[in-house]
């Protein structure tokens, strides 16, 4: 847990998307799959129901909105 960062890098290279049970949810594991997600409204959308963000801050921020 001190250094995260091989684990990273492994999962960037064994698993660039990964599902994790725990959080029933896939993990993208690169910047260019993320940059893809976030570019690609019409297949992924920002709006995750019961997402930690929203639940702690109470609402939905900004990072959970689509365009516009």
């Amino acid at each position: 847990m001190a250094d995260p960062y091989p684990s990273y890098e492994r999962l960037r290279a064994e698993a660039p998307v990964a599902w994790v049970p725990a959080l029933n949810k896939y993990l993208v594991t690169s910047y260019a799959g993320c940059h893809a997600v976030e570019q690609d409204q019409e297949i992924f959308a920002a709006n995750v129901s019961g997402a930690t963000m929203n639940r702690a801050l109470g609402a939905r921020p900004m990072l959970r909105k689509d365009d516009p």
